[in-house]
């Protein structure tokens, strides 16, 4: 039984200094993944769909964005409730894609758990895989 657990991190992509606002992941898989026997297609058609949640999320120059920004101004932010529960909707359906997306057989039958860009503060999307032999790595220059 696998009781220890590693988690790789796909960090955020900062190549278009357009989208620095919208949290996009990187679609490079590392070879840590794939050894899991979980298809490099898969992986990467997981990220881009949680990139398009993303986008969905904080892209301030989509027209629905725009419009409830709008809204808000012109109700002098009496309506602010309103895009936080928006917002708030969007990160959920987020959260609910990723669990389907570990209840599926391909990932469950692995044991490999994508943890939330919300529980990372969005700075990178987690994959934890088991593994078997840890490795424990002891470093001198710490000191207790």
């Amino acid at each position: 039984m696998d009781t220890f657990k590693q988690r790789i991190h796909i960090y955020r992509d900062y190549e278009d200094p357009r989208r620095v606002d919208v949290p996009m992941f990187s679609l490079v898989i590392p070879a840590s993944l794939s050894e899991t026997g979980l298809s490099i297609s898969d992986a990467q058609a997981v990220i881009q769909q949680v990139n398009d949640l993303s986008d969905s999320i904080f892209n301030s120059v989509k027209i629905t964005n725009i419009l409830l920004v709008i809204l808000s101004l012109l109700s002098c932010w009496i309506l602010e409730p309103l895009v936080m529960r928006r917002t708030r909707s969007l990160a959920d359906q987020m959260d609910q894609f990723i669990d389907t997306v570990n209840e599926r057989e391909e990932f469950k039958s692995r044991r490999v758990e994508i943890i939330s860009p919300r529980k990372t503060a969005w700075l990178s999307l987690d994959f934890e895989i088991p593994i078997s032999n840890p490795v424990m790595v002891y470093d001198s220059t710490l000191e207790l």
